[in-house]
């Protein structure tokens, strides 16, 4: 008979848990679809679930803050769902979402290879959204504090893109969770757009916002998956 660590790193537990990534899979295009804070949070969540529940023992001990950024989000995605006409609710959500890469950061960096390509890529990451802060973005923000924040939130955004890279993590699901984070990423850019730069028209922020949940999730689920973390 199996032990209990025995059965959570058994062929047949990841296939039960590969097959359950259809669910959260489902919500994600559900919420693309029809954009509502419950189809997002449903799909947000059931992400969450899945990790916890097939990710095993590894994730509760190494990946811990991955379903706890996700759970993070949710909150996040909550006061921006509700700041028109509501003071300071941007700014709670952004602050919900600093929070959020801070978690991702922080799973990259406890397992990470602790290489100079993290470094490498901060430096170029922040050089550009900086010069995009100052010349897209500033000119179109007068309040102070909503100048720090974003400014903040950008810093962290390109910290977690960069020890994202550094992951220890085989090349395949290394590459998915990399593309999640870019994918975040250019869902925030596209918010920045649309509030800050007053950019018309209907863009795919939710849509992009769930796939990178998606992608995050499925990566860090088959990283625990090949043994390599």
């Amino acid at each position: 008979m199996k032990t209990f660590s025995e059965f959570f790193s058994s062929s047949v537990f990841k296939i039960f848990g590969s097959a359950a990534l259809i669910i959260p899979l489902y919500f994600v295009i559900l919420g693309a679809r029809r954009p509502g804070f419950s189809n997002q949070t449903l799909a947000t969540l059931t992400c969450a679930a899945v990790l916890l529940l097939f990710g095993g023992l590894q994730v509760l001990q190494k990946g811990w803050a991955v379903p706890l950024a996700l759970a993070v989000s949710v909150v996040g995605d909550y006061f921006l769902s509700t700041r028109h006409g509501i003071p300071n609710t941007f700014i709670k959500g952004i602050a919900c979402f600093f929070v959020a890469h801070a978690l991702f950061t922080t799973f990259f960096i406890l397992n990470g290879r602790h290489g100079v390509i993290r470094w490498a890529a901060l430096g170029v990451g922040l050089a550009g959204g900086l010069i995009y802060y100052f010349v897209r973005l500033l000119p179109h923000i007068s309040a102070a504090p909503m100048r720090v924040a974003v400014l903040l939130y950008l810093v962290i955004s390109f910290c977690s893109l960069a020890f994202a890279l550094d992951l220890n993590a085989p090349l395949i699901p290394l590459a998915i969770i990399v593309l999640g984070v870019m994918t975040l990423l250019f869902s925030d850019t596209l918010i920045a757009e649309q509030v800050f730069a007053g950019r018309a028209g209907k863009l795919p922020i939710i849509p992009t916002y769930l796939a990178s949940h998606m992608l995050i999730t499925v990566g860090t689920l088959f990283s625990f998956y090949f043994k390599k973390i």
